[in-house]
């Protein structure tokens, strides 16, 4: 039998999905209600209500849970229990028993960076809003994995494969652990047999396989290395920052009444950012091998 597969397709967003910590306190999901002009929706149109399912289907808890909300952002309150497990949580928001969206929550095993250590980072005042701060967050997150191709926290992942009669499947790197291999009639495949190759991110079926196949997994580092954690807190820190220059994103340069003259680079292929110290640290774990963390 074949030792490849033709293709996968992720299951649920690469990007923009809020991220829980694993066993943290007191979790919650949050997410906005917008009208078709994006603007946000308020609870006098109606109770608002969340019911959140796991990546395999199975409900979590009650169904439309009471929600909390403001003016811009509804919360939907978990237990630690309900979010120890890494996975994809997928909430279901209704007004007045209709459903008007549908957001994924990651529940991840670890921060590579704190809020408190994002604020001591110079330039980041005093007062800014925790809220964007998260979101920055998430934003270089989700970067850093897109220009790296690979988690730099433990997460979870359901991605679709179609097989033609093949045993090897490649799936994210580092990958953890497999935790199921479920055919379109929603049977299960042995897992008994399975061999990993942790660094390669490659999985062998026992016994080849045709079809397609949803394949739950865990994959991520633990922790970036030091020069990378530093090059994300870097990063976030100037995305901050930036609404507070009076110099204007489009310019190149600067020159003073002393005739001194301030270059700047931008970003570009192969210099996502456009932070020099930044882009190289980016650049020297593209597809990063199984021995950094």
């Amino acid at each position: 039998p074949g030792r490849g597969h033709a293709r996968a397709v992720s299951t649920y967003p690469r990007t923009g999905l809020q991220r829980i910590l694993s066993g943290a306190p007191n979790p919650e999901l949050r997410a906005r209600l917008v009208d078709q002009d994006g603007e946000p929706v308020t609870a006098d149109q109606g109770t608002i209500t969340c019911t959140i399912t796991r990546s395999d289907g199975t409900q979590v808890g009650a169904a439309d849970r009471a929600v909390t909300d403001s003016i811009d952002r509804v919360t939907c309150q978990l237990t630690t229990a309900e979010a120890a497990t890494l996975d994809v949580l997928t909430a279901t928001w209704r007004i007045g028993g209709v459903t008007r969206h549908v957001s994924h929550h990651r529940i991840v095993g670890a921060w590579p960076f704190s809020i408190a250590e994002l604020g001591q980072r110079a330039g980041i005042v005093e007062g800014f809003d925790r809220d964007e701060m998260f979101t920055q967050r998430d934003r270089v997150l989700d970067l850093v994995e897109h220009v790296t191709g690979v988690a730099w926290q433990p997460q979870y992942d359901v991605t679709r494969h179609h097989f033609r009669w093949a045993q090897r499947v490649v799936l994210h790197r580092p990958l953890r652990s497999v935790r199921s291999i479920i055919d379109e009639d929603g049977l299960p495949v042995d897992l008994t047999g399975l061999q990993i190759d942790h660094g390669a991110g490659i999985a062998d079926i026992d016994g080849a396989i045709a079809g397609w196949y949803s394949i739950g997994h865990e994959h991520g580092y633990d922790q970036p290395p030091a020069d990378l954690r530093d090059a994300m807190l870097t990063l976030a820190a100037d995305g901050l920052r930036r609404d507070l220059s009076v110099i204007s994103r489009r310019a190149r340069s600067v020159s003073d009444g002393l005739g001194v003259t301030q270059q700047f680079s931008w970003a570009g292929p192969g210099h996502p950012t456009g932070i020099d110290d930044v882009d190289a640290v980016l650049m020297r774990y593209v597809g990063a091998d199984d021995g950094i963390a």
